[in-house]
Order: C-alpha cells, then structure tokens, then sequence
C-alpha cells in the first residue's frame, strides 16, 4: 500500500514494463495491452484493498493515512526549514477513502453515488471491499474505473481485454485468468483468514427430503404459480423477469416453511417476503432491476417505491420510470404503474387486496396489512423439515457453544423461534426493524450472558458492521442467489478475535429449485476467485 502511495513499486508489480529495442532506444510496455510509450507512466495513487472480510481493512486504511500524514507533515517541516522565514509552505494531499459498504454501491458508473465520488479530486483513491467480484467481473471492472487505473478507468478498455475474452474463453482459457492475475497483483492486495492463523472453520451442508405432505405443497405451489404467471405475463410483456423471480421466490419460501406456509395466492402478504428476498439476494448494497426498464440500480433506497405508490406491491422502479409513468398515467399517480397494467382488465383474477384505489377507503387497506402478523401468515399446524432438522442441530452442544441462526425473512424468524421455544431454548433475536439501542443491547447481552446461546437475526442484519465473535456456530436457514451475501454474515463471526473453531451449517431441501441456487453459487464463486489463489467451498 504504501508502494501505491509513493509510486516507489517493485518491478514485479507494475503494469507497465521496460522494453529496449536494438538501437538501444527504451520504451515501456503494458503488460496486458501491449500498448507503448516513450516516457515511463506513472504508477501511484490507490488501489483494492480486498482482504478476507474480518482481517482488519479498516486499521489497515486508518495506518495508511497516519504514515502518509507523518511523512507529508516531515517533507513540508523540511522544506519550511529551508526556506526558513521568507515563505511558508503548506503541505496539501487528498486521500479518498472508500469503506467496504460504499464499495458495493460504487460498482453501478451510472449511479449519482459513482458519479459524486468519481467528482472528487483525490490524490490517492482506495476501494475496501472483501468480495471485490461478486456476480461477474464487472463489478472489479468499476473498481479499477473508480481509482483511475488506466487504460482500465474505460468501461470499454476493461470489457475488450477482460470481459469479452472470458465469455469466448473457449479457446485459450488460461489468457483471460493471466490477464486477471497481473491486473490484481498489480492494483490489489488481498489476504486470506489463513494468514492470522485463525481457529478452522468448518463447513457442513444438510440435505433434506420433503416429506410427502411437503413435496405436495411445494409442487401445488409451483403449479399455482406458473398457470399465475402465464395469465399476467400476457398483460404486461413476455420477456418480463417478475413471474420467474416471484416462483423462485415462493418455492424457496415453501423450502423453509413447509406445510406451515399457506398455499400461495397473489395476496398482499407476499410483501414482506419479496422486499427481503431482494435484500437478501443482492446484499444491502447490492443491484436489483428496475422493473420498467430492466436496468441495473443500488438496492439502497428501493424502499423509496413503497412510500410512493398506495399500492403495496414489490414492484422496484428506478426515478426515471417513476417520473416517466406519472407523466403518461396522470389519473393513477399514486398507483404503482405495473400493477396498473396489470390490473387494468376485469378478466384477470384478483382478490380484495388488489381492487382499484377508488374501490376501497385508505383506512380498511391499513387495517388490512395491520392484520397480516405472522399468526395469520401461517397455518396452526404444520411440517417443516428444515426448521425442525435445524433446530434439532442447534439442541447439539446448547450451552457449551453460541450459535446465530440466519434466514433473510423475518417470517421464517418467526417460525424457527416457534419450534424454539417449543424445544424450550432460550434465544435472542435481530432483524433490520430493531433500533440502534435495541440492537446494541441484545448484542451485549448475546455476549455476556450464558442464559441465551442463541442469536436469530436476518442475513441482511448480520452482513454489516457487526462483530459476533462469541458465537461459533453459524446456521443458514436458506442459501442466497449472492454467496458473498452469506460469506459477509459469516464473517461476523469468523475475524479476528475468534477463539474457537467455528461450525457453518447450510440446509438444502433435494429435489427443489434451492439445488438450482448451490449450481448459481458455485459458478459465481468460481468467478469472485478469478485471480485469487483461493479454495472453493
């Protein structure tokens, strides 16, 4: 890091490589454009800092600029000396600093977030982020946009060398990982867990069977859906991704409920779930599409759509599609658009939820989501294998190790804290509604107090800023379509600090589309190591 910030950098790492042609003329060289020039580029001014989430980026960034500091505050007390009393120089230099979190968002060049940082002028920029590549390699591609790493600051330059070649890698599929390797060794430094020498973590993956009552209630489901989707698709367009996204969505909820969940219907209940599953899915600081246009937008602040329309639909609409709708629909401007289309034929099914704005006081739709608390949600009885597997496990070991129980829906919360108190264990628990107060003080009491081994939090909760070191084992209840979603949860616990050997047990239902999900995760895995000596799980 310092090398970065001095430009002093060992010749192994630089990009730009001394070349002398027989005339003796010299020239540089890049190492991957093979571009040349006649002066030696200059190589300095930030770079990646993606080290294993929990290894202390923070102190490593804070060290930077305290060194940084005292050398400019030495340079400039020596340079005053010099020119003693006849002038005075003050010793100027900007450091951008880029915390893990803001990161994330700045891997969209399109949002106002990237274009504000990218405005300010900045001697050095640093990006921390501990999963640098999360779903495809353009997300490392406006990192090295972000701290200017030419000939890679253009979209266009990253995609012809990086992007382009590894989607038609068929032929040299060593060209495209080499590129890769110089590139982050050059402009990024990560370490591994491995390198602090910390107690192993050890990774479990239950699979389960559906008992028939289950299987049943999943196929219906499914069934349900699809003849659903196939009706409404036909009223808005058939390249729409909603219908898939929303059977994903209901079978994998079905996967954690089991015969509990109620057969599904087009129901304002579903609310809930599909604003944590895109959470859950894409990481708080993650991208979603916009429904409208299909274009990629920062998951913070898509809460912006609920407060905007009276209809509380899981429709997510970037600003332009929002302005554009209430321009052409002036009569509906309170409605959310898509259900608008949606909804606008007297033949497509509907329930009293999804009537007209007109057809029904403000007041009895209020009433109607008040009512819809999680013992309504559910059935009295039911099975869910999963949530009984899951807690069977958490009753292994009960008070001799803390564990955390993580679900990305505050429903399936509910039903694990059901079986748990059934099974008479004690917990705890967090979800994204729970004050700063409140939450430092469960995490206080998670800590110090032995009568509650157990903390049930939601991903979305436990993936930011939290340091659950006491706990050492680690229970996730549904797999994430993002697994860097699930590794930054993990990580809360899995840092520096932790003492004991630390358990992660994942649950799969065979034969359902969570199987699709473990392929997904593998595959974007397999993608985030590119250039990293790293091991898969």
């Amino acid at each position: 890091m310092l090398e970065r910030e001095s430009g002093n950098i060992n010749e192994k790492y630089r990009l730009w490589e001394e070349i002398e042609h027989e005339n003796g003329k010299v020239q540089y060289r890049h190492r991957i454009t093979k571009r040349r020039k006649d002066l030696q580029p200059e190589e300095r001014g930030g770079g990646i800092l993606a080290d294993d989430m929990g290894m202390g980026k923070s102190l490593s960034i804070l060290a930077l600029i305290m060194k940084t500091l005292g050398n400019g505050q030495e340079w400039a007390e020596e340079r005053n000396a010099e020119h003693k009393s006849r002038r005075s120089l003050k010793f100027s230099r900007s450091t951008l600093v880029v915390v893990s979190a803001a990161s994330h968002i700045i891997r969209r060049p399109s949002t106002k977030f990237f274009q504000a940082c990218e405005y300010v002028h900045a001697n050095s920029r640093w990006c921390l982020s501990g999963t640098p590549i999360q779903n495809k390699l353009a997300d490392i591609g406006s990192l090295f946009r972000f701290i200017r790493a030419e000939p890679f600051d253009k979209a266009s330059e990253f995609r012809k060398w990086i992007e382009t070649p590894f989607d038609n890698s068929y032929d040299d599929p060593e060209l495209v990982r080499d590129r890769l390797v110089i590139l982050l060794e050059a402009l990024c430094l990560r370490r591994t867990r491995e390198v602090l020498n910390l107690p192993k973590t050890r990774q479990f993956v239950r699979h389960l069977e559906f008992s028939p009552q289950e299987r049943n209630q999943y196929e219906r489901t499914k069934a349900v859906i699809l003849r659903n989707v196939e009706h409404r698709m036909g009223e808005v367009k058939k390249s729409s991704q909603f219908g898939v996204f929303q059977m994903w969505l209901q079978l994998r909820i079905v996967c954690n409920h089991g015969t509990y969940q109620k057969l599904f219907s087009w129901h304002r209940r579903s609310l809930l779930e599909e604003r944590e599953a895109i959470v859950g899915t894409a990481g708080q600081y993650g991208e979603i599409s916009c429904v409208g246009c299909e274009q990629p937008m920062p998951v913070l602040g898509c809460d912006l759509t609920k407060r905007m329309f009276d209809d509380e639909c899981s429709h997510i609409l970037c600003s332009k599609c929002i302005e554009e709708s209430s321009m052409s629909l002036p009569e509906t401007r309170n409605r959310c658009p898509v259900c608008v289309r949606w909804y606008k034929e007297p033949s497509v099914p509907r329930d009293e939820v999804t009537l007209g704005h007109r057809e029904r006081p403000r007041k009895r739709r209020k009433a109607t989501v008040a009512r819809d608390d999680h013992e309504s949600y559910f059935n009295e009885h039911g099975i869910s294998t999963k949530i009984r597997t899951l807690v069977e496990d958490v009753q292994k070991d009960l008070w001799t190790a803390k564990s955390i129980i993580f679900s990305c829906w505050t429903r399936t919360l509910y039903l694990i804290s059901r079986h748990l108190e059934q099974a008479k264990i004690p917990y705890l628990q967090l979800d994204g509604n729970s004050p700063l107060p409140q939450r430092q003080a469960t995490l206080l009491k998670f800590e110090n107090e032995d009568e509650t081994p157990v903390l049930i939090m939601t991903t979305g909760t436990g993936a930011f800023g939290l340091n659950l070191t006491c706990a050492n084992r680690i229970f996730i209840a549904e797999l994430q379509w993002n697994p860097s979603v699930e590794s930054q949860a993990i990580s809360r616990a899995i840092r520096l600090g932790q003492q004991s050997e630390v358990r992660v047990t994942r649950y799969i239902i065979n034969k359902t589309v969570e199987e699709d999900i473990r392929q997904q995760q593998e595959y974007k895995k397999q993608i985030a190591a590119l250039g990293f000596e790293e091991e898969i799980y």
